[in-house]
């Protein structure tokens, strides 16, 4: 029985974006509880709510209304937080802003049951917005509170009422700056994480390039062989020189400036953003890059690219860093086995489209697959690998709004199969800097 095991993300989005539409989502509810609250005491005749439950109605039909807008505008933001969703997010915060001011007015004033709410929503800023901006919110709410107090005639007459009052804006100033510096050293410490990844990807790709560098010089040794016998032969026989002599000299120059450019590309620290690329295109580039690995000249490697030419919206360079960490952990798999064969396929269905590798080599028992994608979990010898490289995998792919999986039994091989969402056709925004 195989053993199966699935690293999944809850959307192909990034994962601020998936947080504002669940905030999005208790919007709703919230529209609903007020919408709800004010049909109740209206049907109950609850003593002071008798001009009350329909500003609660008109509240809740507002927030429900707007909540449809904007929730709409995050889900066309195409995948990533750019500034369609900021200004969608700020016009939110706005109006859930004044929308409790005015429950505020009309139920109870200063004393009101919605005054705790302003709390929540200055942590929910903090958060979710650029620094800082939880500042401006918490000054926005005390200000549309005291014109909702003054509005409504729900002004503080009393020393108490006053004390109370400023002392909630105190409080909400107080929780905007404790939540803003929380979220700002766990930003930090994000971004720390984030140098921490880029470099021990960089290090896995240093270590895949060295595993290959016998293969890199013998594939420059061949068009340098083929160069130095036609100069030899052209400086013995000057008469044999052709165009067409010229001709093949320039072909073998051209080879060897193909492999040092794909070994640039491989090795050198990607900051390239997100691209709307072939999948299949991506894949034969990474496999065109495999074939300077020695171990695969006794192996049956089968491509069938079937994606039908599906296009994917992500880091082709990342993607590329993915499978060829995969393909080496097969091959290392495959070493000593009989009739070695490695089948890398792709599919495309409705809305997504799979990358999958799968060999005969020794396999996986439950055990490991259960940590195959853990950080420094690692199967082989000491000085052959560092556990890394399955982990950044699944970041990388977790990245691309994807999904990765390994199905394995001891015995009967490995398959690893990337579920990638299909670009949307509009889709052009770059990755979420972070800020």
């Amino acid at each position: 029985m195989t053993q199966r095991r699935r690293i999944s993300n809850t959307s192909g989005r990034d994962a601020l974006l998936v947080e504002l539409l669940w905030y999005a989502r208790l919007r709703w509810i919230a529209g609903a509880v007020i919408l709800i609250a004010g049909g109740v005491s209206r049907w109950a005749g609850a003593p002071g709510w008798e001009e009350a439950w329909g500003v609660c109605v008109v509240v809740g039909v507002v927030v429900l209304a707007y909540s449809v807008i904007l929730t709409l505008a995050i889900r066309g933001a195409g995948g990533g937080m750019n500034r369609r969703v900021r200004v969608a997010t700020a016009i939110g915060v706005t109006l859930d802003l004044a929308c409790l001011s005015a429950l505020v007015g009309v139920t109870g004033g200063i004393h009101s049951p919605a005054i705790g709410m302003f709390v929540l929503h200055m942590v929910f800023v903090s958060l979710l917005m650029r620094l800082h901006m939880s500042y401006v919110a918490a000054v926005v709410a005390v200000g549309m509170v005291a014109a909702a107090l003054w509005v409504s005639g729900s002004w503080p007459v009393s020393l108490g009422d006053w004390l109370f009052g400023i002392g909630w804006a105190g409080s909400l100033i107080l929780v905007a700056y404790v939540t803003d510096h929380i979220a700002g050293n766990l930003r930090s410490q994000d971004e720390r994480l984030r140098e921490h990844q880029r470099a021990a990807a960089q290090h896995e790709k240093m270590t895949a390039l060295g595993r290959m560098t016998a293969g890199v010089v013998h594939e420059i040794a061949n068009p340098l062989s083929n160069l130095d016998s036609i100069l030899q032969l052209a400086e013995r026989r000057p008469e044999t020189w052709t165009p067409a002599t010229g001709e093949s000299c320039a072909e073998q120059v051209q080879r060897i400036k193909r492999i040092l450019q794909q070994m640039t590309s491989f090795a050198h620290p990607d900051q390239t953003g997100r691209e709307r690329v072939a999948l299949d295109d991506v894949v034969t580039g990474a496999l065109s890059f495999l074939r300077f690995d020695k171990r695969l000249k006794g192996l049956e490697l089968r491509s069938e690219l079937g994606s039908g030419g599906a296009i994917v919206h992500l880091n082709p360079h990342a993607l590329q860093q993915v499978l060829i960490n995969l393909v080496t952990n097969a091959l290392d798999a495959l070493d000593g086995a009989q009739n070695p064969r490695l089948v890398v396929e792709t599919e495309r269905h409705a809305r997504r489209c799979l990358v999958r590798l799968s060999d005969n080599g020794c396999g996986m028992p439950s055990d490991v697959t259960d940590r195959v994608f853990d950080p420094f979990f690692t199967t082989k010898p000491i000085g052959y690998g560092t556990g890394l490289g399955l982990s950044i995998s699944y970041r990388l792919v977790e990245q691309m709004g994807g999904r990765i999986s390994v199905e394995s039994a001891p015995g009967a091989g490995a398959t690893f199969e990337i579920d990638l969402p299909i670009a949307e056709p509009d889709s052009a925004s770059r990755d979420f800097p972070g800020g």
